[in-house]
């Protein structure tokens, strides 16, 4: 079976059931397992990737001092290549039949990895013994970022390692086993791999230049890049010929986004790929509904309210889209104070958002405690099609997730406009970041966003 047909497969539907019934405790190819194991390392590589090119933009910036060298990473290094050797070895055994060898390997790699996390953290003491733990050091932050989110990600892989040490002794199913060994040797390769690359690149020297070019933030004759202004590409530099003069251009943004807050833009594209994301889920859910044989529940009676001893169709969701519609305003007028340098007005407009946005979740919360009550689940539904309920948790969930970032972003720039900070143009409350009232303008363009998808979802998901 290849990954196509289980991609097209509806195991839902009685006449597929004999594919692969995924629902009913049926056998499983394990292709699905890896597949799904490929995807995560997908999104993994593109999030170190991006943290990658962030620290090769900071660099450029006037205020950048290159951090000491932690000479503790090269050993660390190498016990993670061991690790990694380790688990390949016991793959190499497992597959030969060899379960002592298997086992050998397994308990290699759990305590060479036991260590490596371990010389991580002598290696954080050891950094901060340096530079007396000094974190406005935007050279030693990203430094404690890049390695902490790394090591989260092998305390992760270590979860399934304990899972899989546990069955591998007494009597347990070789092709299982086999399959959870292969699925761990891959995500330790993978994380040894990442590893090589962030230690090759910013932990063992001044690899400035390499890395610049990497991120397409300096070309191969550009020899000196500076910002003058690091919030906006107030002047651009000479323009290449040619294609590589066009790659350039858009790599550095230097007359793509001329004259365009870099925070606003990269809002812009934080939201480009918000709306793929949601277009995936809304264009899922309509191909299940579409697809499923069993009833869908209506909507106008599952999420109904008895009030007054009348049945009322829909009236809390319409509560809901009134007040999220509504803090659409009081956020257009909170952008339109905050840039009159109306501090008093902004700060009220931008608390009465949080204010509206907050009780919008909690009638989120309400609607959800509900549904659970009547037994709706994301893996069963006893009003009708199974799939409801996956739909409902996952597209109402996600969207609320957004909103109550939004909330609390919203209450943080609100305690900055009351601090003044946004008029002195200082780092201030929970940021070291300057910034003006614009700060405001970009929280408004994610709110406005939040509440346009919030409309396809009503249009979509309650009224359809």
């Amino acid at each position: 079976m290849n990954i196509f047909t289980e991609l097209m497969a509806k195991p839902w539907v009685a006449e597929q059931g004999k594919v692969d019934d995924l629902y009913a405790g049926g056998a499983s190819s394990g292709l699905e397992k890896k597949t799904a194991l490929i995807v995560f390392l997908g999104v993994v590589a593109v999030l170190f990737m991006l943290l990658l090119i962030a620290y090769g933009g900071r660099m450029t910036y006037g205020d950048w001092r290159p951090a000491p060298q932690v000479g503790l990473l090269w050993a660390n290094t190498v016990v993670l290549i061991l690790s990694s050797v380790a688990l390949q070895w016991a793959l190499y055994s497992v597959r030969r039949g060899q379960m002592d060898g298997m086992r050998i390997g397994l308990l290699a790699a759990g305590a060479l990895t036991v260590v490596f996390l371990f010389g991580q953290l002598l290696a954080w003491r050891q950094l901060g013994t340096m530079v007396y733990f000094d974190v406005t050091n935007p050279a030693v932050a990203f430094f404690y970022l890049i390695t902490g989110i790394h090591g989260a990600h092998l305390l992760g892989g270590l979860v399934a390692w304990g899972w899989t040490v546990s069955k591998v002794w007494g009597k347990f199913d070789v092709a299982k086993i086999r399959q959870s060994v292969e699925l761990c040797t891959v995500y330790w390769h993978f994380l040894l791999l990442v590893w090589l690359v962030l230690f090759g690149l910013l932990f063992t020297g001044n690899n400035l230049d390499l890395l610049l070019k990497l991120c397409g933030i300096r070309s191969t004759g550009q020899k000196h890049m500076t910002q003058a202004n690091p919030t906006n590409t107030a002047e651009a530099l000479p323009l290449q010929d040619g294609v590589q003069g066009i790659v350039a251009d858009w790599s550095s943004d230097q007359r793509a986004f001329k004259n365009v807050p870099w925070g606003k833009a990269m809002m812009w594209i934080f939201l480009l790929s918000d709306t793929f994301i949601f277009s995936s889920f809304l264009i899922s859910y309509m191909t299940v509904r579409m697809s499923t044989t069993v009833p869908w529940p209506n909507p106008s009676e599952v999420f109904a309210l008895t009030l007054f001893g009348k049945h009322i169709p829909l009236i809390l969701i319409a509560i809901m889209t009134f007040v999220l519609i509504s803090s659409s305003g009081t956020m257009a007028m909170a952008v339109k104070f905050g840039y009159e340098k109306n501090k008093k007005m902004t700060f009220i407009l931008l608390l009465i958002t949080a204010a509206l946005g907050a009780t919008f979740v909690g009638m989120q919360a309400f609607e959800w405690s509900k549904l659970i009550a009547e037994g709706v689940r994301p893996w069963g539904n006893p009003m009708g099609a199974a799939q409801f309920g996956s739909a409902f948790f996952m597209i109402t969930g996600f969207h609320g997730t957004h909103v109550s970032i939004g909330v609390i972003f919203l209450i943080i720039v609100a305690v900055k406009v009351y601090r003044g900070d946004l008029d002195h143009e200082r780092p201030g409350f929970l940021t070291g970041r300057k910034g003006n009232y614009e700060i405001v303008e970009i929280m408004g363009l994610y709110w406005h966003f939040v509440d346009l998808v919030w409309v396809f979802i009503f249009a979509l998901f309650y009224l359809w």
